[in-house]
């Protein structure tokens, strides 16, 4: 069952890529018809392929976030005490008395 959910999850992926890398030649072909200008075409160019990149290289933005919530993770571990004893967050806002109640050290 999860293999052949796996399957399909990849065959729908690939299908989502193919689909655009073909809206991005059309874009481009478009933005060409309509200016025949150079630069747009270019601009063009380097926004689908910047697109096309982000979209098959969605591992590299994972591992990315990953390492700078690793790297945050101590600093943020550290609960804060208040003058009365109570671990809360920095930013406090209206309606925390309860959350402060809660976790009360």
């Amino acid at each position: 069952m999860f293999e052949w959910a796996h399957g399909i999850i990849d065959q729908m992926l690939t299908l989502i890529r193919a689909g655009i890398v073909v809206f991005a030649i059309i874009t481009v072909s478009m933005i060409y018809a309509r200016t025949k200008a150079v630069v747009p075409v270019a601009v063009a160019a380097l926004l689908a392929g910047a697109v096309i990149w982000a979209v098959n290289n969605i591992d590299w933005f994972e591992r990315k976030v990953g390492q700078e919530t690793i790297a945050l993770a101590p600093a943020l571990a550290e609960p804060l005490l208040g003058a009365d004893g109570l671990r809360f967050a920095a930013a406090d806002g209206p309606g925390d008395e309860r959350e402060r109640a809660f976790h009360r050290a």
